[in-house]
């Protein structure tokens, strides 16, 4: 009974031993030890994928912060647009809801943009004194419009540049990269923004295409 209990014991120790080389096996080629699929030691294709898609999901982390000097080029450029685009409309257009619109982009956006040269010069920081290339050549696509094609394709636009405008000041207002007196003035104008955003939607959803153009990304 004693050698049939002793038989056993040693027989379920073998098994064991063998179970566990056949988890945990040696690399001949670099002497550590190389875990089996599907125990808990696994690092293969799912950790993998982990990783994959953390990477992807993080390319925000790798992007430089918004600095204070190019928002205040940014919103500069785009503030001047803005009047641009505004008096543009007000010689072009005979659309009431349009013309409203472009009159308040140009009371608007020029006393943003009178506040936001007075505290760039404060602070000894540059602002451009004329549109650049990308929103000159916007404009020159504009003039060239009928005044049949003109209300559209302004609609289109403003919704398109409210909406970067928006996503502009917003980060500008909460990033601890900005100096603190242009996050001020970031938070107080993205209020107005936000206000005109909501405007603009509603013009393209009236007198435009009810979509927004993609024709001056960023």
């Amino acid at each position: 009974m004693r050698s049939s209990i002793l038989a056993f014991c040693i027989a379920a120790a073998v098994s064991s031993a063998a179970l566990a080389a056949g988890q945990t096996s040696t690399n001949p080629s670099t002497g550590a030890a190389a875990t089996a699929p599907g125990t808990s030691g696994d690092t293969g294709t799912s950790s993998k994928m982990g990783g994959s898609m953390h990477g992807y999901g993080s390319n925000a982390a790798s992007n430089q912060p918004l600095s204070t000097e190019t928002f205040v080029q940014r919103a500069a450029q785009d503030g001047m647009a803005e009047v641009a685009l505004g008096k543009l409309a007000l010689d072009k257009s005979k659309n009431e809801d349009v013309r409203s619109f472009a009159q308040k982009m140009v009371t608007d956006h020029t006393q943003a943009n009178n506040e936001l040269k007075d505290l760039a010069k404060k602070k000894n920081l540059d602002v451009p004194k004329d549109t650049d290339q990308r929103h000159e050549k916007v404009i020159a696509e504009l003039k060239k419009k009928s005044a049949a094609d003109f209300d559209s394709a302004f609609a289109q636009h403003m919704a398109t540049d409210h909406d970067r405008a928006v996503s502009l000041f917003r980060s500008a207002s909460t990033s601890s990269s900005i100096d603190p007196d242009l996050r001020a003035f970031a938070t107080k104008t993205l209020t107005t923004l936000e206000q005109h955003d909501r405007m603009a939607a509603q013009l393209n959803a009236n007198v435009g295409s009810g979509t927004a153009s993609t024709d001056h990304a960023h």
